[in-house]
This record gives C-alpha cells, structure tokens and sequence, in this order.
C-alpha cells in the first residue's frame, strides 16, 4: 500500500482514557451549567419581591414590550434548549424544555394575563432544572416528558380538529 508523503511523519493523537474523556464532558458540563444558570438568573430571579419569598427576573420586564417582548424571551429560551442539546439530552426531554418556551411565549403573548403568567411559570428555571438532572444522568427516566408531549399533542389535535369542524359549520351555513 503506497502512503502519501509526508503521511508518516504526522503523529497519531493520543489517545485518551475514559477517565479523561468523562473528566473533559465533566468539565464542559460544569460550564455551560454555569452559563445557562447565569442567564436563567438573570431572566427569572434576580430580585426578590420585597415581602414574599417571590423571586422575579428581567423576562416579566422584557415582556412588557409589545410584540417583541416574548420573542426576545422566546429566542433566548431557544438559545438555552440548543445549548443543552450539545449534551445530547433525551428527545422527550428536549421536547419537554421547548413545550416550556412555547407555552411561555404563546401565554405571553396575550396582555397582562401573559405577563403575570411570566412571573409564576419561569420556563427557563424549569429548563435548567431539566437540563441538571438529564445532563449529569442522561440514562434518567423520562416517562413523565413523554406523556407531557402526547398530551401536548392531543391537545393540539383536538384544538385543530374543533376549529376545522367550527369552520366548516360556518361555511356550511353559508349560502353561496
């Protein structure tokens, strides 16, 4: 077998051990787990309201401005699901932490009940939690996300379904 030159004077890799593998993931994971909880900090608790235990952040603020208010909120989430995937999580358990954006942006969207929601529902404290307990231990359970999404799902169905037969009631009645 004839070897491009030059071919054998470049040294292999070296090769790590498990054990160095597992410390360099270990070490990526104390990372970004200090990157994603300095945002989530920062959007869902960095103050406490004065005479509760409520901690709230800058994402209720952020909301208040019409219209691009969730969607700044909506993109960061997106940025702290793809930085989580970067660690390979479960599909359910990804799909759980965009449920999470999704309902945050879509209930706040609506005025002032949307954001008050923000200030109780704090998806990004909920996908942190998420991505601690299935990036440390990513062969973790996840039944409880898969049936969050089938109902998700379901409810989405049913939804269309009911605006489709809603829709063709009222073309129905319609005389064209």
């Amino acid at each position: 077998m004839t070897q491009s030159p030059g071919a054998s004077d470049r040294p292999l890799p070296p090769r790590r051990s498990a054990g160095a593998l597992a410390h360099e993931r270990s070490a990526r994971l104390a990372a970004a787990e200090r990157r994603l909880a300095a945002v989530t900090r920062i959007l869902d608790d960095l103050a406490t309201v004065p005479g509760t235990r409520h901690r709230v952040g800058i994402e209720p603020v952020i909301g208040l401005i019409p219209g691009a208010g969730d969607v700044i909120s909506a993109v960061i989430g997106i940025w702290l699901i793809v930085e989580a995937t970067r660690f390979h999580l479960p599909p359910s358990v990804v799909g759980r932490m965009v449920l999470n954006t999704l309902v945050d942006l879509v209930v706040g969207i609506v005025p002032v009940i949307g954001d008050l929601f923000d200030f109780a529902f704090k998806s990004n404290s909920r996908n942190l939690e998420l991505f601690r307990r299935y990036a440390a231990d990513p062969g973790a359970s996840t039944g409880e996300h898969r049936l969050v999404l089938l109902g998700a799902i379901a409810l989405v169905v049913g939804v269309v379904w009911l605006l489709l037969a809603a829709l063709g009631q009222l073309l129905s009645g319609l005389s064209l």
